[in-house]
């Protein structure tokens, strides 16, 4: 093997950071090696404030002081025994039935509704904030940023000295750019998880529940309906490996010790009647079928694509592939809900504000299929002029008695890669729909024909089915001597089928009866007048 050299251009770059960044290099007081970084802890407030906002506004806070308290109690008590950073955490339960957790610069620690109703015990929360402290304390963000910078600066490198070949290159390291952000990589993962599990031991809680709550994320993970956004990106390790070391690690932590609080029963107490899943405006997945009552529109994707949902927007992909379909829903701009009515209702009981009414006369004129076409290409034209897209062709129909513009486009990829596009923009219920199908030029034909199925499926909910897709939300039970979850599933549900499906939201993988006494979290949905 040749020995490592630096090339001058490398040399000259690597002096350009002690020179102008002198402070830069400094020796992390978690990982204890030297590491430079481009950043300052006033650096990382500033920018954590900023995107708090951002965040906030995308998601809305969960409007429960009891759990907002509860959860900000537990990130104290971490805070306590984690290595010190110059500002102040701020811990907070966002409006999201995404089944995640993140932490901003600065110490900004977001959990989900969605990762609160798959935890089983305190340890198991503290574990996944331990997790996200982790990242922040080794500076996991600060580090980032040089990444981001260096390829920035071989992307100006390459453009400068490279030629047309270097605006290829260019376009290559700008995906590499964009996936720096994405992800904070395998290693700096499996070290938030050993950092954190370490923290949640140190502030007494039971280490063994982080590889507890690790189990549960892997059997999410091989899911088809990814809500879960670890699993859906892969931006985080393989989760049987962090399983594994997880477990190992807490054997160490106790042998000979307490193994410290689980917390099981007064977490599960504060989850009772909160919503589940995500908001009732965004839909649910039922297998591969995409529901929406408040649109009114149901759409069956392919069996055995992975189907994503989060704010605003479904995605269904074909595992291993490169095509895959997209469904943005939004009010028409105009008629749009303001902000303030969207998220300042508070939602500490559970139930989700009902918008005030607003002036929508412009869609409730549009009584004849003509007029839908004409603002459904108004629609077109607004959507084209904001991405910069080109209309190729343009087609009129009707599916199922909705009203549909059609548009294809091409469109170059940042690798050039030409991908064919189509897009159904349509109208339901003052909802402005746009489903979208993207594929290669070169797998076109082959994704035509999944897409065309998907097309033809879009469907008006009927109003039966309407009234059965009340909003989720979580009920807690205490067993009974003599139940099982058979007996439980047909208390809830009138059928036995959904029996392991409550054992495994709450933790019970391998034991076939509950235990007496034990609380349960059961997912139910509410009666109409309940949120009307």
């Amino acid at each position: 093997m040749k020995p490592l050299t630096l090339s001058f251009a490398a040399l000259t770059f690597l002096f350009a950071l002690f020179l102008f960044f002198p402070s830069g290099c400094a020796r992390n007081p978690v990982t204890r090696h030297y590491e430079v970084t481009l950043m300052s802890s006033k650096e990382e407030a500033r920018l954590g404030e900023e995107q708090d906002k951002a965040v906030t506004k995308l998601y809305g806070k969960y409007e429960n002081k009891g759990l907002q308290e509860y959860l900000q109690s537990i990130g104290s008590k971490l805070v306590s025994v984690a290595h010190t950073r110059p500002f102040t955490y701020h811990f907070n339960v966002i409006d999201s039935g995404e089944i995640n957790a993140f932490a901003l610069p600065g110490g900004y620690i977001y959990v989900t509704r969605g990762i609160l109703a798959q935890c089983n015990s305190e340890a198991e929360l503290a574990g996944v904030v331990g997790h996200e402290i982790a990242h922040v304390t080794a500076r996991h963000h600060a580090q980032q940023q040089v990444q981001a910078m260096g390829l920035q600066i071989g992307s100006l490198i390459a453009t400068v000295f490279l030629g047309e070949v270097g605006f290829y290159l260019q376009q290559y390291i700008d995906l590499l750019f964009q996936g720096v952000y994405q992800s904070f990589g395998r290693s700096k993962e499996l070290q938030a998880d050993e950092i954190g599990q370490e923290y949640a031991f140190k502030a007494g809680w039971d280490p063994r529940d982080t590889g507890q709550f690790l189990k549960t994320l892997n059997r999410i993970e091989h899911g088809r309906d990814r809500t879960v956004f670890h699993g859906f990106f892969a931006s985080h390790p393989e989760t049987v490996e962090r399983i594994e070391k997880a477990e190992i690690r807490s054997r160490d932590m106790i042998q000979g010790r307490e193994p410290g609080k689980r917390g099981r029963k007064e977490f599960l107490r504060l989850l009772n009647e909160m919503p589940y899943g995500n908001r009732p405006e965004l839909g649910e997945f039922e297998n591969n079928l995409y529901q929406n009552a408040e649109s009114g529109v149901s759409i069956r994707f392919p069996d055995h694509w992975e189907n994503f949902s989060s704010e605003g927007t479904v995605v269904s992909k074909r595992p291993d592939e490169s095509y895959f379909m997209q469904l943005i829903t939004a009010k028409p701009k105009d008629e749009s809900s303001s902000e303030s009515d969207h998220r300042s209702h508070d939602r500490g009981d559970g139930q989700r504000p009902t918008p005030k009414p607003k002036d929508d006369t412009s869609l409730e004129s549009l009584t004849s299929r003509e007029d839908y076409f004409i603002k459904l290409r108004e629609m077109a034209d607004r959507f084209e002029s904001q991405s910069g897209w080109r209309r190729s062709s343009e087609e009129q129909m009707v599916i199922h008695d909705i009203p549909t513009f059609t548009a294809n486009y091409q469109l170059q990829s940042s690798l050039g890669r030409f991908y064919s596009t189509t897009a159904h923009f349509m109208i339901i219920k003052k909802n402005l729909l746009i489903l979208m199908a993207f594929a290669p030029v070169d797998k076109k034909d082959l994704a035509d024909y999944y897409f065309k199925q998907v097309f033809d499926s879009v469907r008006f909910m009927s109003e039966p089915d309407i009234e059965k897709l009340q909003p989720r939300q979580v009920v807690i039970y205490e067993v009974r001597k003599h139940d099982t979850f058979e007996s439980i599933s047909e208390h809830f549900y009138g059928t036995t089928e959904k029996a392991r499906e409550i054992a495994e939201l709450n933790g019970y993988l391998s034991s076939l009866y509950p235990e007496s006494g034990d609380l349960l979290k059961v997912i139910v949905r509410t009666k109409k007048e309940e949120h009307s």
